[in-house]
Order: structure tokens, then C-alpha cells, then sequence
């Protein structure tokens, strides 16, 4: 009777185990299979965009080019072989390609954080010195810094491949698994090059560029009440007042010059008073200051959303990988809440090109023309393919 109890209990664990594993293939399978699929779409659709719509092609966007690149090679290098070796439970391609293979995925991740913090140090000198760096940001220049980004990840991820490890290799041959290093000095040397430094860079960054946005778009509306107090006190010396306008939908700010004037309409029949132009031009530098609150509330939502996503995607990784070689009897090693971790750090993979040009007006622009162009293709496409139907 006992036999038959211990026997029971024995298949029933055996059997909770096997559908747990079930469930963890499944999961795993399917959220880095939609990873992939939208990494690949949206990174694809950005660099189209950039090649094929004409106000793109500019030299700063060479870097988001490196970014959807890297973020490309994370879905075709790493993680399709994080879902055979989840499918499979163990690592089934050797001790070479295992180091290759995690020395690539530190080497793609850390060259995608370091090409989101060179896109930061980039929107930084533009809008700190946007003259001189103009005339500095050459083609040369931009290709300098992607070099210099690829190179710093290669410094960061290479040296497990030259033995600086816990066990010489990635891979553990006894338990036939492949895994991240424990090693005390690379970990903390890793973690705190692939992310804590640039989260510390890209935080006084974004930090610096929001207080200059906000200081020139106060500036601004400042500016617009002082002429707004001349004109309305009468003491402009010309009936001509220069206005600037600030486009809404365009990412550089755009002047442009309009002259109201003070002459006789031959449509009204007589010149408009004072207290209507008065009243207009109040009207007029209200929205204008309004347009400027706007501005400055889009530019804080931006960089929230690239910081946040930034942060949300990698922190929870890096604090467990952090953790690793000074709590080794956590359980944190293998477990779900790793693998879970990892899969939300490949997720901000394919949130870069949606934080990158949802935000952009030119992006959006781009990717209606290339819609437009798309389906004013089809049907050309089937009229020319009827005459060859009928012939046959």
C-alpha cells in the first residue's frame, strides 16, 4: 500500500515536471518567435524609410541605422538559438560555438545600448552648440562614432573568449548547458560597461537636453509677450511687427516671417481698428504660448518613453546578472525568473524603432509615402499581369 502510495506520488511530480517544461517551451517559443517577427519588421521598415525617403538621408541617422542593425543581429544571432536550446533543455552545438554564440549576445546587446547612448550624446551637441556641431557633424565624424561604438561592445564582450571566466568556457560539459560566465571580475566589469555606465551617461544626457528644450521654448514665449506688450502699448515706431512662427509638426524649428497690415482692405472697405488687431495679435501670441507649453510637454513624453523603455527592458536583467556571484544559493541561476529577465532585455529590441520614429514627424512621413508608393504599385501591378492572362 505504501509501495503503490510513494509509486503514485513519484508520477505525479514526474508528471507536474514534464507539464511544467511544456508550458515553458510554449511560452518561451512564442513570445521570442513575435520578438523577432517585430524586431525584424520594424528595424526593416526604418532603414527603408531612411534609404528611400529623401529628408532622412542625412548623416545623424546614420546612427539609428547602426541601432536597427544591431537590434537585427540580436534577432537573427541570439535568439533563435535561445528558443532550440529551450526547446531541446540542453546546449546541443558544442563548447566553440557556445562562447561564440553568448560572447555574441553580450557583444549585439552592449553595441545597442552603446548605439541608444550615442544617438543621446548626438540630440545632446545639436541642441547644446547646434551651429559649430552642425558644421562638425560630418559624415567622417558620425562613421567615427559608430566605429568607436561596435569597438567599446567588442572591448566589453571579448574577454570571456580569452579565458576570463569562472571554468575557462561558457560551456559546462558536465551538465551540457551553456551560460553566462559567474566569474566576480567580468561580472561587475560587464554590468557596469553594457549598462550602468551608459544608463549614468544617458540619464545626465536626456536630463541636460530636457532643461536646454524647456529653457529655449521659455525663451521663446517670453520673447512673444515682450512684443506682445510693445504692440498692444502702442509702442512699436513701424505698423510692420516681424512674427515667428513655430511649426507644430516638424522636428526643426521653422521661421516664418508675416507682416499684418494696417492698410485698407479693398475687400472690407475699411481698415481694421485697433481694438480688433489688438485683440488679434492677443489671440495670436496666446496660442503661440500654448504652442510652446506643447512643445515642451511632447519633448518630456519623448524622453520619458526612451528612458523608461530603456530602463524597464534592461535594469531587471543587469541587478539579477549583478546579484549572480555574490548570492550563489539563490536559485537565480537557470530559473524563470532568469530566463524571463533575458526575454524582456530582447524585447527593448524591437521597442527601439517604435520609440525612434513614432516621435518623429519625418518617420511618420516617411512611412505613409512608402504606403502610398506601396499601393499605388498594385494596381499597376495587376493591370500588367491582365494582358499576359488574356494572351495565354
Amino acid at each position: 500500500m505504501a509501495k503503490n502510495f510513494t509509486n503514485d506520488s513519484f508520477n505525479f511530480s514526474h508528471l507536474h515536471d514534464e507539464l511544467g517544461r511544456l508550458v515553458e517551451v510554449y511560452i518561451v517559443t512564442i513570445l521570442l518567435s513575435v520578438v523577432i517577427f517585430i524586431t525584424l519588421t520594424g528595424n526593416t521598415f526604418v532603414i527603408a524609410a531612411i534609404f528611400i525617403y529623401r529628408p532622412l538621408r542625412n548623416v545623424q541617422n546614420f546612427l539609428v541605422i547602426s541601432l536597427a542593425f544591431a537590434d537585427m543581429a540580436v534577432a537573427t544571432i541570439v535568439m533563435p538559438f535561445h528558443i532550440t536550446n529551450t526547446i531541446a533543455g540542453t546546449w546541443s552545438y558544442g563548447s566553440a560555438f557556445c562562447d561564440l554564440w553568448l560572447t555574441s549576445d553580450i557583444l549585439l546587446c552592449t553595441a545597442s545600448i552603446f548605439n541608444i547612448c550615442g544617438i543621446a550624446l548626438d540630440r545632446y551637441f545639436a541642441i547644446h552648440d547646434p551651429i559649430n556641431y552642425a558644421r562638425r557633424r560630418t559624415v567622417k565624424l558620425v562613421l567615427l562614432m559608430i566605429v568607436l561604438i561596435w569597438s567599446l561592445a567588442a572591448i566589453v564582450s571579448v574577454p570571456p573568449l580569452l579565458g576570463w571566466s569562472d571554468t575557462g568556457s561558457l560551456y559546462d560539459s558536465d551538465a551540457n548547458i551553456c551560460h553566462l560566465t559567474e566569474e566576480l571580475g567580468f561580472v561587475v566589469y560587464s554590468a557596469c560597461g553594457s549598462f550602468f555606465i551608459p544608463l549614468a551617461i544617458m540619464s545626465f544626457v536626456y536630463l541636460k537636453i530636457f532643461l536646454a528644450t524647456r529653457e529655449r521654448l521659455r525663451k521663446r514665449a517670453q520673447a512673444c509677450a515682450a512684443s506682445k506688450l510693445v504692440v498692444l502699448n502702442g509702442k512699436s515706431n513701424t505698423p510692420e511687427v516681424q512674427i515667428d512662427l513655430v511649426s507644430n509638426e516638424s522636428n526643426n524649428d521653422t521661421a516664418e516671417t508675416r507682416t499684418p497690415s494696417m492698410h485698407p482692405s479693398p475687400l472690407l472697405g475699411r481698415p481694421p481698428t485697433a481694438n480688433s488687431s489688438s485683440q488679434k495679435l492677443e489671440q495670436f501670441f496666446k496660442e503661440r504660448q500654448k504652442i510652446s507649453l506643447t512643445k515642451e510637454k511632447k519633448a518630456a513624453r519623448t524622453l520619458g518613453m526612451i528612458m523608461g523603455a530603456f530602463i524597464f527592458c534592461w535594469l531587471p536583467f543587469f541587478s539579477v546578472y549583478l546579484l549572480n556571484p555574490f548570492c550563489k544559493d539563490c536559485g537565480l541561476r537557470g530559473s524563470y525568473l532568469e530566463l524571463a529577465l533575458v526575454i524582456l532585455g530582447y524585447v527593448n529590441s524591437c521597442l527601439n524603432p517604435i520609440i525612434y520614429t513614432i516621435f518623429n514627424v519625418d518617420f511618420r512621413n516617411a512611412f505613409q509615402y512608402m504606403f502610398r508608393k506601396f499601393c499605388r504599385r498594385q494596381p499597376n501591378l495587376r493591370q500588367s499581369r491582365t494582358p499576359r492572362r488574356a494572351q495565354l
